[in-house]
């Protein structure tokens, strides 16, 4: 599946050892490119995908449900979609394998916070607010209860990719972003 995907996406090939690491142990390889080969294999096994094409709209799918490329819902005026037209205009292998770590698509940070938040709540993507509640001056109360959205993922995977998201910190590039006692991803 690596190998397959590496000629595909026009990827470097990575050697077979401990991730983060070359096989001298001392050149710290890109974590992001092995995330990326992981994920496509993620996605040609567990969508048993015929091809590279379908395997595509399978990761559109994945964008959308995360609510990139649409608004939060929030009561803001000027909030932004974002855009991802190079995935839904354009399409293409470069356009998918960059987007999957971050280029040639928009989010906005509240976009992030809400999809990383998702993974957070075992798969369900909450609408975000800002006030939790309103007092009138007649003494009532309004309060804001939380939302849910929509299941971007199921709970399983959600804490698969907890995990991995922890362990960045925990024994990769963000250990100085933990906190002694709290599991921290990043």
């Amino acid at each position: 599946c690596a190998e397959y995907l590496r000629k595909s996406l026009f990827l470097p090939r990575l050697p077979s050892t401990p991730l983060g690491t070359s096989r001298s142990g001392q050149v710290p390889l890109l974590l992001h490119s092995q995330l990326l080969i992981s994920f496509f294999c993620f996605y040609h096994l567990q969508f048993r995908c015929s091809s590279a094409e379908h395997c595509y709209e399978k990761f559109l799918e994945y964008v959308q449900k995360f609510g990139f490329g649409e608004r939060t819902g929030l009561a803001l005026p000027a909030e932004v979609p974002g855009n991802i037209s190079n995935l839904t205009d354009r399409g293409g292998d470069v356009y998918n394998a960059t987007a999957a770590f971050g280029q040639g698509i928009t989010v906005t940070p509240l976009q992030l916070a809400q999809a990383i938040g998702a993974i957070a709540n075992q798969g369900k993507m909450m609408k975000p607010y800002l006030i939790e509640e309103v007092r009138k001056s007649n003494g009532a109360i309004v309060k804001t209860n939380p939302e849910i959205v929509r299941e971007v993922i199921n709970p399983r995977t959600a804490t698969l990719l907890s995990g991995m998201m922890t362990s960045v910190v925990e024994r990769c590039h963000g250990k100085r972003a933990g906190v002694p006692g709290y599991y921290v991803a990043g």
